[in-house]
């Protein structure tokens, strides 16, 4: 790591920019490391209306003995009161549950056309 030159020791440039670069990346990963915890309340919240829409799901499905043909995938940002009507709609629903409720569109602002 050390040169000689001239009865003196330096510290070769390679050597330093190769430190300066590993010091960079263990900044960088702590970092991502940091800014991923602070998401971490809204993935919970988001975690928790995604179960409540799997229960009120499989609750339905289950009663009916019928599904839609696709399942309805959460949006990140969920209007609070469609949420709670769209999940109170499909529990309330008579057979066969065979589409959502048109609040359910509502929450990804999908038109329907009829």
């Amino acid at each position: 790591m050390y040169l000689k030159v001239k009865e003196k020791y330096t510290l070769c440039p390679y050597y330093i920019l190769i430190s300066i670069k590993i010091f960079m990346k263990k900044i960088i990963i702590i970092l991502l490391i940091f800014i991923n915890c602070l998401n971490f309340e809204e993935e919970k919240r988001n975690n928790k209306d995604y179960l409540n829409f799997l229960a009120a799901y499989f609750y339905k499905s289950s009663q009916c003995n019928s599904q839609p043909p696709f399942f309805l995938v959460l949006p990140e940002r969920l209007d609070r009161i469609k949420y709670e009507q769209c999940l109170f709609w499909i529990i309330r629903m008579d057979c066969p549950f065979s589409d959502y409720p048109l609040l359910c569109y509502q929450l990804h602002k999908i038109e329907i056309k009829k």
